[in-house]
């Protein structure tokens, strides 16, 4: 309870309290599916890219002309393979937001320029394919074959780099217990004892394999493709061809495969990855079986496996694709409990700070009670003191009290003879609703506005007030309910790791004694908190500036200032004439006037007890 103000703002994770628009287990059955259907179009992309550049320079080497109409045949294959894979890749990426949130972005801002550069490098790969497409006819020969030849070798020096800032991305996300040592993507490479590089391995010798078995049917599957087969090559040497390819490769798998399963770290191992895993592997060998069949086959008989073959791929695939997924799953598993922990502590600690606020607000919650405890420090009737009258308020908002709510909800700054009236969000519309309308009421004349303030603080010698406080034990539960209502929350705490407008609370005990947390209570501009000071700024072409300064650079000569409404400005200290600190805090005078000596012994109280917190 006592640390409820800073939870928010501590570095231990907790859920977004969102539900997901499906249960989380359709999501899970949906993940490996689509993610397998998307991850075989970006093989193809890639296969298709190193093929087609590879068959080129060997036309291109050996000036075989027939080669090169091959890797024209292959490279008319990798756009329309990109565009499958680009919109395929939605529904995989949309379901990791959803199930993995906290890890997925959270490595996203780990491997930092890597992770933003993959939008720069796409669209140059994609570029470059197209440019390497469309020009094959016009640069046949020559110093313009080369520099074909240098774009297809530069489309596929991207696409051989952009899978590893992903693969580096989805690896890290797996070990949060490391995020600490991570200190950019290269450092993020090395995370899980560097296994990332053997699923790199892995993946590229997958995307050869997925596009030789591809090209095998897709460039002979029926009489009229096999008649436009390039000049030298026949549907029986085409076939075999690719299936060599792909078996020799494959082979490959089985030497990087073991290794990266004994290199990957054992938090995510678990009997059922295991055997999706080696199931994926004795698939593999029948895989081998049947494409060794096909290669030594006579020219008559070769292609007539390939269903069989297609459709054992199919289940390596799925085994693979289900035992990783289970290891994400195993590897976050305490991760996630302890983010499941800390929500609901979390929570736990909201309703125990909704339950003592309900205490300090006890009794009919009704627009006047909420005024009196709330507001009626700075809003009277008809007195401008130190905010707008009622009278004027109701001028301003007749008959739109929903005005007064969204000013409350998030104040700004019109008059300079206040000061900025401190955001009263905390609260929630529905008490801002019944407040507006109470100060409408009142303003209008239809009710009148009573107060016992004989208690108050504004009515009361100062030097008494402090003394009773002094002299009285606080009730911290109490003060806490005091710390809300007094708005005391909007300008001690930070807000989405900005610097808080006042200064840090936590340990204030330690220091500074009790006479002196009432003294700076009750007189705020007596003794300023160091680096919570008001500035006047004066700049050379005649403006008045002020605020509270937030960041000095002093390499680029430069301020950063809080104004009172608000806004963050960056001034230039060669471009002011002058800056003088201001005796006056931020912090306006009055905010406990309309509370007893003895509630300021409790919040007194309450500050006393939060603890520094690490």
């Amino acid at each position: 309870m006592d640390n409820w103000i800073y939870l928010a703002e501590t570095v231990v994770p907790r859920d977004i309290a969102l539900p997901l628009p499906v249960d989380a287990e359709v999501l899970r059955s949906l993940l490996v599916p689509l993610f397998l259907l998307h991850i075989l179009f970006v093989n193809l992309m890639v296969g298709g890219t190193v093929m087609a550049t590879i068959f080129e320079w060997m036309g291109y080497l050996r000036r075989e002309e027939k080669w090169d109409r091959l890797s024209e045949k292959i490279a008319e294959t990798v756009t329309v393979n990109k565009s499958m894979a680009v919109v395929l890749g939605v529904g995989p990426l949309l379901i990791v937001n959803l199930l993995y949130t906290l890890t997925f972005y959270s490595s996203n801002a780990l491997t930092g320029h890597a992770w933003i550069l993959i939008v720069p490098l796409v669209t140059l790969a994609f570029l470059l394919t197209y440019l390497h497409k469309y020009t094959w006819q016009r640069c046949q020969s020559g110093v313009w074959k080369l520099l074909h030849i240098w774009v297809g070798m530069g489309s596929t020096l991207l696409f051989l780099t952009i899978p590893f800032i992903f693969l580096g991305n989805v690896n890290l996300m797996n070990y949060p217990d490391k995020w600490y040592d991570v200190q950019g993507f290269f450092a993020a490479l090395n995370i899980g004892n560097g296994n990332v590089y053997f699923r790199y391995i892995h993946f590229m010798i997958a995307s050869i394999a997925v596009t030789s078995l591809f090209l095998c049917m897709w460039l002979t599957y029926n009489a009229r493709v096999r008649e436009q087969l390039p000049a030298g090559f026949t549907s029986p040497g085409i076939r075999r061809l690719f299936y060599s390819i792909a078996f020799f490769v494959t082979m490959g798998q089985f030497v990087v495969g073991p290794t990266l399963l004994l290199v990957l770290p054992r938090v995510g191992l678990s009997t059922f990855m295991l055997t999706a895993i080696l199931t994926g592997a004795c698939l593999g060998v029948v895989l081998l079986v049947l494409m060794r069949i096909e290669i030594i086959s006579s020219d008559e008989r070769i292609g007539r496996l390939w269903v069989p073959i297609y459709f054992v791929f199919m289940f390596v695939a799925f085994s693979m694709g289900a035992g990783r997924q289970q290891y994400r799953d195993n590897s976050l598993r305490e991760f996630n409990e302890a983010v499941a922990q800390r929500t609901a502590a979390f929570r736990h600690e909201v309703d125990a700070f909704n339950v003592a606020f309900a205490k300090g607000m006890s009794g009919p919650q009704s627009g006047e009670q909420l005024f009196k405890m709330v507001c009626a420090s700075c809003h009277q009737v008809d007195v401008d003191k130190s905010a707008p009258t009622l009278k004027e308020i109701f001028e301003l908002h007749k008959g739109k009290p929903e005005e007064i709510v969204a000013w409350a909800t998030a104040p700004g700054y019109k008059r300079k003879q206040y000061n900025k009236m401190p955001p009263m969000a905390h609260l929630g519309e529905d008490k801002l609703a019944l407040i507006a309308e109470y100060m409408l009421e009142v303003g209008s004349g239809k009710k009148e506005l009573v107060i016992d303030d004989s208690n108050w603080i504004r009515k009361l010698d100062q030097e008494q007030v402090a003394q009773t406080a002094m002299e009285t034990d606080g009730d911290a539960e109490q003060g806490a309910a005091l710390f809300v209502s007094q708005t005391c929350v909007s300008c001690h705490r930070g807000v989405d790791g900005a610097k808080p407008v006042g200064p840090s609370l936590e340990g204030i005990a330690k220091r500074l004694k009790k006479e002196e947390i009432i003294e700076s209570i009750l007189a705020p501009s007596a003794k300023i908190a160091e680096g919570y000071e008001t500035w006047s700024f004066l700049t050379f072409d005649g403006q008045v500036l002020s605020g509270m300064i937030v960041d000095e650079d002093e390499d680029e000569g430069t301020l950063t200032v809080r104004q009172n409404d608000g806004k963050l400005i960056e001034l230039v200290e060669d471009d002011l004439d002058g800056m003088k600190k201001q005796d006056l805090s931020q912090m306006p005078g009055g905010v406990v006037d309309n509370i007893s000596p003895e509630q300021l012994a409790d919040l007194v109280a309450y500050l006393q007890s939060l603890e520094k917190t690490e």
